[in-house]
């Protein structure tokens, strides 16, 4: 039961409060408390962490751990000056219940604060027009943290950013989407995967590439592909494993040759003896004929004595 004590309306040290203590504790501990204007006398037993967390929230605690054996003095707030000013202060040690039949207004100049040790739950009508807005400004930034985060939207989702983004994953990371996926990138891109990479596609697959294409791979690759099909307007590939094989195949390749020209000029050489050779056969030919006609004239000046002598017979 609240004392004499417990309440003050007294505005002279510019404050007043209801202070109900909690039950079956401490009579210094608040069951349900609210002061309005200055900090009153109750909240001085506010001065270490603990006590502190009983009249005050834990953020606000956090946030002046430097001053936490006078922290009451800051519990409604000072001016540039260090001036106090009135504030309010509503606690309780079991539920707080806020309705309005009509809109409410939160405003504040300074940092806001909610903090829930269980679940936080922020519901509109679920009309048209029902939209939960959260709004950064144009400098500010949203920052989430998060286990994981779902979101059910049942309309478009588009994201637009005019700055550079950047995302770690210290874990795995799985997307699955049932529909149809689309990636355009219209600056450079760049993938570096330290790991091993697998991809199944199950269906077909499209690619189309306007630019230069550059692939390249430090590892060994194994493909199979069961139907291969392929277009190409002008095609360049260099492997330098593979290059380096066909150059010493086609060193050995440009010695055989060599070898096949010697070859052939040793044949022509030959040819051309040959051909000496059977130049030679017709002047002996020729030769052989001389002596033929030679052999003959003198058969027939042979003949010509034996008429000779056929006319000194008959003479």
């Amino acid at each position: 039961m609240a004392t004499n004590s417990d309440v003050d309306l007294d505005t002279t040290d510019n404050s007043a409060y209801l202070f109900v203590p909690t039950v079956g504790g401490s009579s210094s501990t608040p069951g349900a408390m609210l002061r309005l204007g200055s900090y009153c006398d109750k909240e001085t037993a506010a001065d270490d962490d603990a006590t502190a967390k009983l009249f005050y929230p834990s953020q606000f605690v956090a946030d002046n751990t430097d001053d936490i054996a006078t922290i009451y003095t800051l519990a409604s707030g000072k001016d540039g000056s260090g001036n106090v000013l009135g504030g309010i202060l509503l606690a309780c040690d079991g539920v707080a219940l806020v309705k309005a039949g009509k809109e409410m207004y939160v405003n504040c100049g300074g940092a806001l604060h909610v903090e829930s040790g269980d679940a936080v739950t922020i519901k509109s009508g679920g009309k048209a027009g029902n939209n939960i807005n959260i709004d950064a400004g144009a400098e500010g930034e949203i920052k989430q943290t998060a286990k994981t985060k779902t979101a059910t939207i049942l309309g478009n989702d588009f994201t637009e950013t005019s700055k550079d983004s950047y995302t770690i994953n210290h874990g795995d990371t799985v997307a699955i989407t049932y529909g149809t996926k689309t990636f355009i990138t219209l600056g450079s891109q760049q993938s570096v995967s330290v790991g091993g990479v697998f991809a199944g596609n199950l269906s077909g697959g499209v690619t189309v590439s306007v630019g230069i294409y550059f692939t390249a791979n430090l590892s060994a690759a194994f493909s199979y592909t069961l139907l291969s099909v392929g277009l190409t307007q002008f095609g360049f590939s260099k492997t330098v494993t593979d290059l380096k094989a066909k150059d010493m195949t086609i060193e050995n390749s440009l010695a055989e040759i060599s070898s096949k020209l010697m070859a052939v000029g040793s044949k022509q050489v030959e040819l051309n003896n040959s051909v000496t050779a059977l130049e030679n056969r017709p002047v002996q030919v020729t030769n052989n004929n001389t002596v033929l006609v030679r052999n003959t004239i003198d058969l027939r000046n042979s003949n010509v004595l034996v008429n000779m002598g056929n006319l000194a017979v008959f003479t």
